[in-house]
């Protein structure tokens, strides 16, 4: 017995050591799964299509499908240098959204999103100053029924208005997938005019939107 003893005590220690292991093994697994779960990608990954679309549409959310960097500069320095003067839910027909309007150096950006639950959703930005447009942004998601299947049309509009003229950039996409609304790669087709009627219509927009019924 005193001879066996010691083949017993190492037995028993191998076992404890490959049990260790094998804990170990199982945790860095699970830590490898969760780290790829929380990323962004696999976050959306287990969404279903109503909760992504809430994400592009909740004025919670600072998703605006958005990749042109100055724009993205420009948000960015109203957000933290600038003072938040409005803040607003609204309601009108199938839509609902929620803006914010600040400034910064004499400047007032508006920023909008809006969703209207299965016909799309959208989101404008608009900078002004003493309340003439500078520069106005609006995204628009809109889907149809085909015989065989979804379609998703994806429009974006930038407009830089200068002295007598505005610049007018803007593209769009169809998709058949769910949540790939991003325009990646796809460039902008730029045009020039006098752009008065645009003017105009920019403007009504803007009205309607700060004059909309708040949202009780």
């Amino acid at each position: 017995m005193i001879k066996i003893l010691p083949s017993i005590v190492l037995i028993i220690g191998l076992l404890s050591c490959s049990r260790t292991e094998k804990q170990q093994l199982s945790f860095s697994a699970d830590s490898s799964k969760m780290e790829k779960t929380d990323s962004p990608h696999a976050a959306m990954a287990t969404m279903d299509d109503y909760e992504a679309s809430i994400i592009y549409s909740s004025g919670d959310s600072d998703s605006l499908l958005l990749d042109n960097q100055d724009i993205k500069n420009l948000i960015s320095l109203f957000k933290t240098k600038g003072s938040l003067v409005q803040e607003k839910e609204y309601s009108g027909g199938d839509c609902g959204g929620k803006f914010k309007r600040l400034l910064y150096n004499g400047d007032t950006l508006t920023i909008d999103k809006y969703g209207c639950g299965d016909y799309g959703f959208g989101n404008s930005q608009y900078l002004t100053n003493d309340d003439s447009l500078k520069l106005v942004r609006n995204y628009e998601m809109e889907w149809s029924a085909q015989p065989d299947r979804i379609e998703f049309t994806v429009t974006e509009k930038i407009y830089e208005f200068g002295k007598g003229k505005v610049t007018i950039r803007e593209r769009m996409k169809v998709t058949n997938g769910w949540r790939n609304f991003d325009f990646a790669n796809i460039p902008f087709v730029t045009t020039t005019s006098t752009g008065q009627t645009d003017y105009v219509d920019l403007k009504k927009a803007q009205k309607e939107l700060l004059n909309h019924e708040v949202l009780e």
